[in-house]
């Protein structure tokens, strides 16, 4: 399945195209799925090696684009569900992320602060009152996710159900935005048929649905082998077609599935076709 799914990835349109010249989109694309692996190895493996490996892999995709954000909250919710399943993070992990963040914010807030413009502006015009909620609401929600992961009950429903959540709500999301989702009031075009774009004009839609049926099915057998990398794939996907935050007509649009959606289309679609995961022969074809 890896390798089909390298393979395709290999001959796809997109990566053909960037892969020719320097830009972020593809850089991000090794160092993320790299770290993905990592923190796959030290947390599901506890292998100690790979732990500040994949730290500074996250923290450095931040010196390369703003998009990071996404890699670092999948993570932060990735190992989060991975502690209700008994994988520890590891302190080196958080340690050596530290210690290329520090510098990595100054650079953002410094040199590169045309470049984070918008969402600074954005974050500095919230009312102080929406700055302490946003506090308080992370305050508690530590405290209640120390408390439930101590309770044996809270991690045996988590553990059975949140694959099977997020396989739901992505099979939902998934087909409604290729079925159903058309412009109306605020919502453009564009960001209507933003998943039916990358559909048509890269995958096709017997990829994208076999996509679907793969994630569903290893979500249910192997979510926590890596749950950090089924959360990446669902954010970037959730927050890209949502909206693509760039002019529709310019063929830089693919680059937005370059990085995280058009890697784990292709894997999860290889996946389906050729991996065990639990389904039959019925299911494979």
């Amino acid at each position: 399945a890896a390798a089909a799914g390298a393979a395709l990835l290999a001959l796809n349109l997109i990566q053909v195209w960037f892969a020719h010249y320097p830009n972020s989109e593809v850089m991000m694309q090794a160092f993320g799925l790299a770290a993905v692996l990592a923190l796959a190895r030290s947390h599901a493996e506890r292998d100690r090696f790979f732990a500040p490996v994949a730290g500074i892999l996250i923290g450095l995709l931040l010196l390369l684009r703003f998009d990071a954000v996404l890699v670092i909250a999948a993570a932060a919710g990735g190992l989060t569900l991975g502690a209700f399943a008994g994988q520890k993070p590891r302190w080196e992990f958080a340690a050596a992320l530290l210690v290329v963040l520090f510098p990595a914010a100054f650079y953002l807030a410094g040199p590169m602060r045309a470049y984070v413009f918008y969402p600074l502006t954005f974050i500095g015009n919230l009312p102080w009152w929406q700055h302490g909620l946003l506090g308080l609401v992370a305050v508690i929600a530590v405290l209640l996710l120390a408390v439930a992961t101590r309770r044996p009950a809270v991690r045996s429903t988590v553990t059975r159900y949140a694959p099977l959540a997020l396989a739901g709500v992505a099979v939902v999301a998934v087909c409604y935005a290729l079925f159903l989702r058309h412009p109306s009031g605020r919502l453009a075009a564009h960001d209507a048929y933003a998943l039916r774009s990358f559909a048509n004009f890269y995958v096709t839609v017997p990829a994208v649905l076999a996509a679907l049926a793969g994630f569903a099915l290893y979500a249910r057998s192997a979510f926590w082998r890596s749950p950090v990398f089924f959360v990446l794939v669902a954010t970037f996907g959730f927050f890209f077609f949502y909206k693509l935050r760039i002019v529709p007509e310019h063929f830089w649009t693919a680059r937005r599935f370059l990085p995280v959606i058009l890697p784990g289309t292709l894997l999860f679609a290889a996946a389906a076709a050729v991996g065990a995961g639990g389904s039959g022969w019925r299911a494979r074809v």
